[in-house]
């Protein structure tokens, strides 16, 4: 049993005129593995639908009056298998969770781990979003709903196998949103914040606490799609890198006053 990846199919079939992929009973297929021989025109053919071929070749070679044989009984419905090894369920067990489809793994999968910890992101910041909109502060509750959107869609692609889609943030492309987090003194008028404490301005300790759980965010996904020699994902690794980011520079923008409501800007 084997799961086979879009890495190890696109390596077998690029440049290939081959059209037919043999699914061998018992590997798990990963969706996106399974949209890339879609997308290349590749017929995914099972053992079953072998079997069912043979069959009817078998079929029409038999004499018209021949009696059709009574079909076997069939064996217990499986509604699940496991991602890891192939294993198959009735039901799906207590210990188990879907990370794909009718697919499991153990709860404490890495993907799963990194599952809840963008869910615990996403309550913290919507709560701080309710709080800076109740309390009348418009630009603070802008910025936490762009950073809000932005983490919704990275969380999209990861349970779908999507791609991350171009995101901007305070109207800043990727590369500037880098730029102005590595100088803040030319684009904030402020040294990075080392010595946050006590004293620091009150959005940008809150935002820290988002970004602090940001960054762990990204070495759990490292964690998760990081092996030897090869990334699964590194758009996502790039997107936690920016998440972060883009926190810090809400951070900046608070302590260079531009969320005070003396400020214009």
């Amino acid at each position: 049993m084997a799961v086979i990846t879009e890495a190890s199919v696109r390596g077998q079939y690029k440049g290939s005129e081959e059209k037919v992929y043999y699914h061998q009973k018992g590997d798990i297929l990963t969706p996106s593995a399974r949209q890339y021989l879609s997308d290349q025109g590749v017929k995914i053919v099972t053992e079953k639908d072998k079997q069912a071929a043979e069959a009817a070749k078998v079929k029409d070679k038999a004499p018209k009056e021949q009696k059709e044989a009574t079909p076997a009984p069939e064996g217990p419905s499986y509604a699940y298998v496991c991602y890891e090894t192939g294993a198959q369920f009735i039901q799906k067990p207590e210990h188990m969770t879907q990370i794909a489809g009718n697919q499991l793994v153990v709860k404490n999968h890495k993907r799963i781990v990194l599952r809840g910890q963008i869910d615990l992101l996403l309550a913290k910041v919507i709560a701080q979003l309710q709080h800076y909109k109740k309390s009348g502060q418009d630009e603070v509750a802008k910025d936490l709903r762009e950073l809000f959107d932005w983490v919704k869609a990275i969380q999209r692609a990861e349970i779908l196998e999507e791609p991350i889609p171009s995101l901007t943030f305070m109207g800043f492309d990727e590369a500037t949103q880098k730029a102005m987090s590595h100088d803040p003194k030319r684009y904030f008028g402020t040294p990075h914040l080392f010595g946050i404490d006590e004293n620091t301005h009150e959005v940008a300790v809150a935002m820290n606490v988002l970004r602090a759980q940001a960054r762990s965010i990204e070495l759990t996904a490292v964690d998760a799609f990081y092996r030897p020699k090869e990334v699964q994902r590194p758009d996502l690794l790039l997107a936690f890198n920016r998440l972060s980011s883009c926190i810090y520079l809400m951070m900046l923008k608070a302590v260079s006053g531009k969320y005070d409501p003396q400020s214009k800007k």
